[in-house]
């Protein structure tokens, strides 16, 4: 699979969300997957789209950890819908591969923004974020009315009213 978010992205985007099941635990990890999959697409698209890096959650990845667990579970279980079992594996996969290469195209590569918050990450993330104020994507922040502010080039930093604060 590509690593870079733009390759990322398109295979993510080409791909379809796996169908859902009859039998109740694979369809609600299914219905988690299908949450999982907003989470990235409400983080990845507007970056793409406009250069905006607003995470929408946090510990998208762990999330995502967690499912591919589970339905390890039901396959060892002796699930009867093998084909949901590897179709959903595959599609968190491909999220995680797409949420991660998200996060390294922002800068974030060390993951502190896809870590549960708390006032020491936000401290990291903070650190993290000046580290990548040199990016070659112009900042973008969203204030919290929602309105785009963008950063002056002496000082790209995001505003104390930026929602990627940590502060979610």
């Amino acid at each position: 699979m590509t690593r870079t978010f733009e390759g990322a992205f398109q295979s993510w985007r080409d791909a379809p969300l796996p169908r859902g099941s009859s039998i109740d635990p694979l369809d609600e990890v299914h219905a988690n997957l299908a949450l999982y999959d907003t989470w990235v697409a409400e983080s990845v698209v507007p970056f793409m789209d406009r250069g905006i890096w607003q995470p929408a959650v946090h510990d998208v990845l762990g999330a995502l950890e967690n499912l591919v667990g589970q339905v390890e579970e039901l396959r060892c279980a002796g699930t009867e819908d093998l084909e949901a079992v590897s179709a959903y594996r595959a599609y968190a996969n491909l999220l995680k591969t797409v949420h991660r290469a998200f996060l390294r195209e922002g800068g974030r590569e060390d993951d502190l923004w896809d870590q549960p918050a708390s006032a020491d990450n936000r401290s990291k993330a903070n650190v993290a974020r000046r580290r990548s104020s040199s990016s070659s994507i112009p900042p973008t922040f969203i204030s919290r009315s929602g309105s785009e502010q963008k950063s002056s080039t002496s000082a790209n930093k995001p505003s104390s009213t930026s929602k990627i604060s940590g502060d979610h």
